[in-house]
């Protein structure tokens, strides 16, 4: 799970609209270590409808949490910039195996061509004919490197 935290540090890779994609290796030893399973069971079995109802309530929640000036109400707008208003797709073939193909909005793929025919397919329309790729070859639990610091 802690790769899906290093996605957050790359949110602002991807516009509002865009795809954010994750090639993450799992250990399936570690899969529960920062989510219970049944947790995870609990939001993959919930499907598509789950993740339609997760992006419907995250922007609710975190106005809500904003308008009481609850300390959580950053990590809310963290989920929601994630996974509301960007399409997120990984690539985790343990953590498919384990829970399927679904963690609330986020689709999980253990075939790399199935998960790149599924962001081709998420880009809007306007932006197939040139769709621009930022990749961060070094990422992991850092901020991506500035550019001038890439050998």
């Amino acid at each position: 799970m802690q790769s899906f935290k290093a996605l957050l540090h790359h949110r602002a890779a991807s516009v509002p609209g865009g795809v954010t994609v994750g090639l993450f290796w799992t250990d399936p030893g570690e899969i529960d270590r920062s989510m219970p399973r049944s947790a995870m069971r609990l939001i993959a079995g919930s499907g598509a409808p789950g993740g339609w109802a997760i992006r419907r309530l995250v922007p609710i929640a975190e106005r809500i949490l904003s308008a009481r000036e609850s300390s959580a109400a950053f990590m809310l707008r963290w989920a929601r910039e994630l996974v509301v208003d960007r399409a997120v797709m990984v690539y985790a073939p343990p953590l498919h195996a384990r829970i399927g193909g679904r963690l609330g909005p986020v689709r999980l793929f253990a075939d790399q061509d199935a998960l790149w025919r599924a962001v081709r397919r998420a880009l809007p329309r306007a932006r197939r004919g040139s769709p621009r790729v930022r990749i961060f070859p070094r990422g992991g639990l850092t901020y991506a490197p500035q550019r001038d610091s890439l050998p």
